[in-house]
């Protein structure tokens, strides 16, 4: 079933609860309404009808509709409905307590039985401009039969409740058909079970929601089914949407010939929301965002065959993701979907993505006969965005502080245990070919990373390195211009023989690596010149300076040549290498070196001119 597809059904469906000014209206004409509106949809409409003294009834009420792009059909028999007239000039509509559904796609077939207790739905307004109101205490869908190419499903059962449901939906009509829909249920629940005859397998999966709110603001032009999408879109489709709950429980279970796996799966104030319709600029844009409250996640499996089992826990205090997509005007016409990704940014395409959590705390354990493994994860934040247009990509990613812990069979050493409390990138990438240099970014941290001491016993079973945490930054910012599309196929070909990009500027905003006792700083900034490529064999001649600071190498190396890591002659080389350009600093073990190259074409370390 189409995207397209689904769209026509769901909007005939919801006719059925759509549901207001208080001017009289007439069975006939709300009837009349409905078949206008899944007209827009593109879905045909068959039924039978009499009416009798304010009363009209339909029957053999069946929406079918075809999926676009192929020959496949979807249709659905929905049975009979009443509509009939009040002494205040509303209309109630009535469905039968207990009846079929039947969902037919050709390859599939399903049978529902739809039952409702205690169903009130009154159509009040004028014809165009309605009102419905609906209350119902509880409305079930339960599977009756499901057919799969002629065969039957053998041992499939499944249920649907909601229960303790009101709302009101408001359709006006005035060349754009206008719903605007607010529904709240007290609870909502489902069951399935799956357990072949013929098989040793099962599936059982239980569920329920509570306080669920829904609510859309939907606009359908009459061109829907016909027109472009650039005529659709300028005829005011749109469609707002959210969806959410308190709490939500799940349980699922599976048994495969006696290995069993047990899942279970809870939430608090989840709330997703969507955006359809015009947006910047008057282009087509999709936003979408979810959040979840307090979520758990419990599993455990048990492979008895192998004489293995799992178990693991994952609990996340809050959890959030959205996306926004704005589509080039091409979309409009229909020839969106026959672009690569490359021309579908020239054309205007547009994506932002996000996600991010405060508070996970996970632990898993795992055996298999006499071996066991176990560990756990804590972290404290985490960030995650990625925008990307035909210009310039834009990623972010942040972590807070994070601890690991594992014990596995493979290190015999006890729990092997890393913390951080910083990791993050930041990048800014332009795109697109140009004369004009364009910024650039690349900023990269990680803030004391530390491991466990059973682990820097592995290689320094004495101590001899100092083993406070690892920090290190790396962050660069600077200006270019591509000469060759990053797209394009020819930028991977290492053996091009072209220069894809120009470097213009470049400044090391900051350099800090420490560990090990060791501590490394360092800035500078330079500027190139890419009509001289000679003086520096084929590198644009830079113009600028770089300070570095360095201490604590030489007790680093004296420590690794105890343990065995580096030869004296090689220390001593090292030792030499930096003598050209390193001058001893203030403080002890202390080295600093200042390299310098001017327009001349001259580089120096320390005033001491080395080309």
């Amino acid at each position: 079933m189409t995207r397209k597809t689904r769209l026509y059904l769901a909007t005939a469906l919801s006719t059925l609860t759509t549901t207001t000014a208080f001017a009289d209206v007439t069975a006939l004409q709300i009837w009349d309404d409905w078949q206008a509106l899944l007209a827009r949809t593109g879905a045909e409409v068959r039924f039978e009808q009499s009416i009798s003294d304010g009363i009209l009834t339909i029957n053999d009420l069946t929406f079918t509709a075809k999926d676009s792009g192929n020959d496949g059909i979807t249709r659905v028999k929905l049975g009979s409905l009443v509509f009939q007239e009040q002494d205040d000039g509303s209309v109630m509509i009535l469905l039968p307590t207990d009846a079929p559904i039947v969902v037919d796609t050709g390859n599939e077939q399903i049978t529902l039985n739809q039952s409702h207790k205690d169903l009130s739905l009154v159509v009040s307004g004028s014809p165009m401009d309605l009102t419905y109101r609906y209350t119902v205490a509880e409305v079930s869908l339960r599977l009756v039969e499901m057919m799969v190419i002629g065969e039957p499903v053998d041992g499939l059962s499944a249920v649907i409740s909601l229960n303790a449901i009101s709302g009101t939906t408001q359709s006006r009509d005035a060349g754009l058909r206008e719903m605007v829909q607010d529904v709240t249920i007290g609870a909502a629940s489902y069951s399935i079970d799956f357990n072949p005859d013929d098989e040793d397998k099962s599936l059982a999966s239980q569920g329920t929601l509570t306080d669920v709110q829904s609510s859309f603001d939907l606009a359908i032009p009459e061109n829907l089914k016909t027109g472009t999408m650039q005529e659709v879109m300028e005829a005011g489709l749109r469609a707002l949407g959210h969806f959410g709950y308190s709490d939500l429980t799940a349980s699922l279970m599976l048994n495969d010939a006696g290995d069993v796996a047990n899942a279970t799966l809870s939430s608090q104030q989840v709330a997703v929301n969507t955006k359809f319709g015009k947006g910047q600029d008057d282009k087509l844009a999709i936003t979408q965002d979810i959040s979840f409250g307090p979520l758990k996640v419990l599993s455990d499996t048990d492979i008895g065959h192998n004489d293995k089992y799992l178990q693991f826990d994952l609990a996340i205090a809050q959890i959030g993701a959205g996306y926004t997509v704005v589509f080039p005007d091409v979309y409009r016409d229909g020839s969106f979907e026959d672009l690569s990704l490359p021309e579908a940014l020239d054309a205007g395409l547009s994506i932002n993505l996000g996600f991010g959590y405060n508070g996970i705390n996970g632990a898993f354990s795992h055996d298999a006969g006499d071996k066991s493994s176990d560990g756990s994860l804590t972290s404290a934040t985490a960030g995650f965005n990625l925008s990307l247009d035909r210009d310039v990509l834009l990623y972010t990613a942040d972590t807070g502080t994070t601890e690991m812990r594992a014990t596995t069979p493979e290190l015999p050493i006890g729990p092997v245990e890393f913390t951080v409390s910083e990791v993050s990138s930041h990048w800014v990438i332009p795109l697109k070919v140009s004369g004009d240099p364009a910024p650039f970014s690349i900023r990269e941290v990680t803030s004391n990373l530390s491991i466990s001491d059973n682990l820097w016993a592995k290689f320094d079973a004495d101590g001899l390195l100092p083993r406070g945490p690892l920090s290190y930054v790396w962050d660069v910012s600077g200006t270019g211009n591509w000469l060759i599309d990053p797209f394009d196929e020819r930028f991977q070909d290492e053996d091009l023989g072209e220069t894809k990009g120009e470097l213009h500027s470049l400044s090391l905003n900051e350099l800090k690596l420490s560990g090990a006792g060791i501590d490394l700083t360092g800035a500078g900034a330079f500027t190139f010149n890419n009509d001289d490529l000679e003086t520096f064999d084929g590198i644009p001649a830079p113009i600028g300076a770089l300070d570095l600071k360095l201490v604590g190498l030489n007790k680093l190396l004296d420590a690794l040549i105890e343990l065995g890591f580096v030869a004296d002659d090689e220390a001593m080389g090292a030792r030499m290498g930096l003598g050209l350009f390193t001058i001893k600093g203030d403080g002890e073990d202390t080295l600093i070196s200042h390299i310098e190259t001017n327009d001349d074409g001259h580089v120096l370390a320390n005033g001491k001119r080395l080309k």
